[in-house]
């Protein structure tokens, strides 16, 4: 049974810092409970974290400022259909 490098208890599940490689209990098991050597690494926003953020802030940006445009086209099609539905139906009944 492997001990945790950082207060020396036994473990039955150790886990592996990624950051540093050594191997803690559950209480150490993040880079900030073991004193990590690689702390700031281990801190610092991933690339993929970073990219995704962007692209939520520009689609939340894109419907921002399209909602309106969105909401005008709707009730522009809505208006529409129902002038197609009330033709058509008048010139079912012969009315036109």
């Amino acid at each position: 049974m492997p001990d945790c490098t950082h207060c020396g208890d036994g473990m039955n599940m150790p886990y592996s810092c990624k950051y540093c490689g050594g191997e803690f209990c559950t209480s150490h098991r993040r880079p900030e409970d073991h004193a990590c050597p690689n702390l700031e690494r281990a801190r610092a926003p991933s690339t993929a974290d970073r990219s995704t953020t962007t692209i939520r802030q520009t689609a939340e940006q894109f419907d921002a400022e399209t909602s309106i445009w969105k909401r005008i086209f709707a009730w522009k099609w809505t208006i529409f259909a129902a002038v197609v539905v009330l033709a058509v139906g008048a010139l079912a009944i012969g009315l036109l």
